[in-house]
């Protein structure tokens, strides 16, 4: 099939009349069924697609409208022998021997790979391994569709290799990061952050409750030790750096009375033999933040009602 066959004499060598035309040709060859964004591939044997993209490839007329042809007709064959057009929001992806540990990882969690004998110019529409924000919008995408479970060694794999990503250059990436649950709260879910408010749990505070004390809000705190932060500052994803005091007057105060007996007094001693002699020293570090912070978290603890066996009737220490 060569362009001379299909194609009348067009004096200005239109593209838009080209791709019309075209169109017309497949409406006419191709299965209706095929102008969707992904449909099961059974509709259309190999023979036939590899005929069609031998077309595709050694026509110039067929060449020059490419983009338009895979973006209205599913001719990209999956692995799993699906098809699919460039408008589905999930597309195979292009086997790597360079890289193939983290194309069969996202293969395992769902991903479709192209099929083998797809040529190079079909590849072109697909991501591929030195494609990360592409490899990471796919991704995104299938998480949108259906929740991925990640393990934390699949996690280290998968940021490892979205670390290539610079997010200065590619802001859009940051959400797409912040939307995989490749982040550990402090009680060990894996979770993704989305518009929540992230805070990094500071190191060696006494955490017990405070998860129920976060409950509802939009704020969360964040394992210290999380391995995202080897890979991606944690003010280029949005999550903020938090003090022990901060803790305490902005998510355990004002929840304090709906702690056990147990949690309140365990926090009560932390304070004691820790928090508020920190907090006494920082009053005299005259760097504003600091100072501030401080002064606001020993003004809230002496109004914190806290003292008593009974949640319902607990006293202030200014009130002792």
């Amino acid at each position: 099939m060569t362009s001379d066959y299909f194609l009348p004499a067009c004096k200005n060598n239109s593209t838009h009349y080209y791709q019309q035309y075209l169109h017309a040709i497949l409406s006419k060859t191709l299965p209706e069924e095929m102008q969707s964004v992904k449909v099961d591939g059974d509709i259309l044997d190999d023979g036939l697609l590899k005929s069609y993209w031998e077309c595709f490839t050694k026509d110039v007329v067929f060449q020059s409208c490419l983009d338009t042809i895979v973006e209205m007709w599913a001719v990209l064959r999956s692995s799993c022998k699906q098809l699919f057009s460039t408008k589905s929001s999930i597309l195979p992806i292009v086997r790597s021997s360079r890289n193939n540990k983290v194309v069969e990882l996202l293969h395992s969690l769902g991903m479709p790979l192209l099929e083998e004998w797809m040529p190079i110019d079909a590849q072109r529409f697909c991501p591929q391994i030195n494609q990360h924000s592409k490899m990471l919008q796919n991704l995104a995408n299938l998480h949108k569709q259906s929740p991925i479970k990640i393990s934390p060694d699949a996690t280290n794999t998968l940021l490892n290799y979205f670390h290539a990503i610079n997010l200065k250059d590619e802001p859009q990436c940051v959400q797409l990061i912040r939307g995989m649950p490749f982040f550990q709260d402090i009680s060990g879910n894996w979770i993704e952050l989305s518009d929540r408010e992230a805070y990094i749990c500071p190191q060696n505070i006494l955490t017990d409750g405070i998860s129920a004390c976060l409950h509802g809000s939009r704020a969360v705190l964040l394992d210290y030790h999380g391995v995202w932060k080897h890979y991606f500052e944690p003010s280029h994803l949005g999550v903020h750096e938090i003090q022990p005091e901060e803790v305490y007057t902005e998510f355990i105060f004002n929840k304090f009375s709906s702690l056990i007996e147990q949690q309140r007094y365990s926090h009560l001693k932390y304070i004691r033999d820790v928090l508020y002699g920190e907090c006494c020293r920082k009053l005299h570090i005259r760097t504003v933040p600091i100072y501030v912070k401080a002064q606001e978290f020993i003004n809230k603890l002496k109004i914190l009602k806290c003292l008593g066996p009974d949640c319902s009737e607990l006293k202030a220490i200014s009130d002792m």
